[in-house]
């Protein structure tokens, strides 16, 4: 016989009963929602989650007359806070949301917003070393709106390392390239690059090689890179170097024309050319000198040049197709005694007349010291005077920004060189055939300079004093 087995009846709910289950179901449902955590503008929070409102928290609107203030501080050891505007909404002519990037509103301005306009995305910036924003809420005594809802978050410390192995390459007299190996995590590079008493500049590169153009010529540079990460600039992995940029006249394509004057010049910084033709040694025992070049148009068989100060120890002269890629093919050498000691008067011979001449001037040895030194050519006492009245500038001395040229007896037009004391060009400008014309002089540092005008196989040189 089978035994049946006895089953409970249902169990019957009292309305109270269902009534505290139904509220507990609810309870749970919107749990999630009831414990994020919020914060009202007015007090100081440190977090890296939650939405912070305006005094009319998530439903109700702000009130009148209100200065409220709240730092943000990020809840992460050296990250930045963010803040993702959802909603906002204030009365467009008088109550306004004040954003700082730091720990008070003596910190830099990111932006005033009122009206609909919003923020949007707003985060501490790299440069700023707290990580922490500061919110100043302003309303005036009329109209409210529904304020803001800002969601806070933190963005993490950056990630880059420090670039490794930074040299400097293609030195010129205003161009340099900087290798590096890249270090991991960085998405940028900030070259930050000074002139010797200059102001600093800054240029942004996504790799190595990075170059550098528009360098003052034979100036001491200091520069560093700085990684940008995804985050933003890591402010401790800076790498630093220094160099030296050349002389204008390092190189044949860049050489000083010679007149019949006397040129001030100076192989500091200078460098050794290697162009296709050009062995070393020469007639002197340097196998590395530090050489800088001038040329001229032989108008005749014979020269004669006169060079003042030790630095100028050796002198060279070739020919050459191209002042590139040569060949160079050399035609003179005369060395002085030693070390350290001028290479005396110079007579050239067997020139082509029409011919151009290259010149290198370097000290007698590899290490001798470099300095300034001059070059005269052989005067002409029959042209003496006309060379005077060719030329006439004034002011002299000026004050007034400008130089007016006044040229007589000079058919072609040719160029005006402003030279400083070391032979550097200053200002160079193209001359027309008229009478006279002007040199503008702005943004040169007062002092004696030379002003040498070529026109033609011509050249003038007058000192000049800028006030």
């Amino acid at each position: 016989m089978q035994q049946s087995i006895p089953t409970n009846p249902p169990i019957a709910l009292s309305t109270s009963r269902r009534w505290q289950l139904s509220l507990l179901l609810v309870l749970f449902l919107i749990a999630p929602k009831a414990w994020a955590q919020t914060y009202i503008i007015g007090t100081n929070q440190t977090a890296c989650a939650g939405t912070i409102y305006d005094s009319g928290g998530a439903n109700g609107n702000y009130s009148d007359s209100e200065d409220l203030t709240s730092v943000l501080t990020p809840g992460t050891a050296g990250s930045k806070v963010a803040l993702n505007f959802t909603a906002f909404s204030t009365e467009s002519c008088c109550d306004y949301l004040r954003i700082y990037d730091g720990p008070s509103a003596s910190a830099t301005l990111i932006g005033e917003y009122r009206g609909t306009t919003g923020p949007g995305s707003v985060y501490a910036s790299a440069s700023n070393p707290t990580g922490q924003l500061t919110l100043v809420f302003h309303t005036d005594g009329s109209v409210v709106q529904s304020g803001f809802a800002a969601a806070i978050s933190c963005l993490a410390p950056p990630t880059c390392t420090a670039v490794t192995n930074l040299t400097v390459t293609n030195l010129t007299a205003t161009a340099a390239t900087l290798n590096f190996t890249p270090g991991v995590g960085n998405n940028s590079y900030i070259v930050t690059y000074t002139a010797a008493g200059g102001t600093a500049q800054t240029q942004t590169a996504s790799a190595s090689p990075i170059t550098l153009n528009n360098l003052i010529s034979s100036t001491p540079y200091t520069i560093s890179i700085q990684p940008v990460c995804a985050v933003g600039t890591s402010p401790n992995t800076t790498t630093t170097a220094t160099f030296t940029t050349l002389l204008p006249n390092d190189e044949p394509c860049g050489a000083l024309t010679l007149g019949n004057t006397t040129v001030t010049s100076s192989n500091v910084n200078a460098s050794t050319s290697i162009q296709n033709g050009i062995s070393l040694p020469a007639c002197s025992p340097a196998a590395a000198p530090k050489d800088v070049w001038f040329t001229f148009v032989a108008t005749g068989p014979t020269r004669t040049l006169t060079l003042t100060g030790t630095a100028a120890g050796s002198v060279r002269v070739y020919t050459s197709p191209n002042c590139t890629t040569g060949p160079f093919a050399q035609v003179f050498c005369q060395a002085g005694p030693g070390n350290n000691q001028n290479v005396g008067p110079i007579n050239l011979t067997g020139l082509v007349a029409g011919t151009r001449y290259y010149l290198s001037v370097s000290g007698y040895g590899s290490s001798d010291a470099a300095g300034t030194f001059t070059i005269l050519g052989s005067p002409l006492a029959a042209r003496a005077q006309a060379d005077t009245e060719a030329l006439v500038v004034f002011p002299n001395p000026s004050n007034t920004g400008q130089l007016t040229l006044r040229l007589s007896g000079l058919a072609h037009a040719g160029q005006a060189t402003l030279l400083n004391a070391l032979g550097q060009t200053v200002r160079a400008q193209a001359l027309s055939n008229a009478a006279e014309q002007t040199l503008s002089t702005h943004g040169i540092a007062t002092g004696v300079y030379t002003l040498r005008v070529t026109m033609g196989e011509q050249v003038l040189t007058r000192k000049v004093v800028l006030e």
